[in-house]
């Protein structure tokens, strides 16, 4: 994976985000992967970050039904593809 890519997982999903680019003291956002419904939501269509960024949504895709880790400290875990958040 690209080193610009950063991919921050929030609450309620993935950030997908380019660190080369800071827009208001902030990563530019790229795309938006919501748990529960795993739908991409692009911001950037021209992002030389998208087919990395494509390519771990297909691998979230793939979990659909399983439990994923979103905090290390309260041991939160959703479940990909559960539109129950």
């Amino acid at each position: 994976m690209s080193n610009s890519l950063f991919i921050g997982v929030f609450t309620t999903g993935l950030v997908y985000a380019d660190k080369s680019k800071i827009i208001n003291g902030d990563y530019k956002t790229i795309a938006y992967l919501p748990y529960g419904t795993l739908e991409l939501h692009i911001r950037d269509e021209k992002s030389s970050l998208l087919p990395a960024i494509l390519k771990d949504v297909e691998e979230m895709k793939a979990k659909k039904g399983e439990k994923f880790r979103i905090s290390t400290f309260g041991i939160t875990d959703v479940t990909l593809g559960s539109d129950l958040l």
